[in-house]
């Protein structure tokens, strides 16, 4: 079995600080992590083999680091996707810096705010 869609957030905030696209952090975001740690034990709770970790671009805006770190830390078990900002002028630059330099095996674009036009 695999989770196609697993949230993760850091309970370490020095070093996965939040950047929510929004500019503001919601109200109790970070009260309850599910940090890899606690995704893996759920995980073998429920019998689920593998998941992909998702970005949370509400919380952690484009910097994808926690679930590319999660990923590399437990490559038998997680993958990382990534959300990337599709209005940057230079979108393959960071699609090569989360896929090919961070090990990301996908991507998510994603508009930087509501209602952006990105046509």
């Amino acid at each position: 079995m695999i989770d196609s869609h697993a949230h993760l957030i850091s309970a370490d905030v020095e070093r996965y600080p939040p950047s929510p696209l929004s500019g503001e952090l919601e109200p109790g975001a970070l009260d309850n992590p599910v940090t890899v740690e606690r995704l893996l034990a759920l995980m073998d709770e429920q019998g689920v083999e593998r998941a992909l970790a998702v970005q949370r671009a509400h919380l952690y805006g484009f910097n994808n680091a926690y679930v590319c770190d999660a990923a590399a830390l437990h490559p038998d078990r997680l993958r990382a996707l990534c959300m990337v900002n599709a209005l940057d002028p230079d979108i393959r630059k960071q699609v090569r810096h989360w896929v090919g330099e961070r090990g990301a095996v996908g991507i998510r674009m994603t508009e930087p705010s509501k209602g952006s036009d990105p046509s």
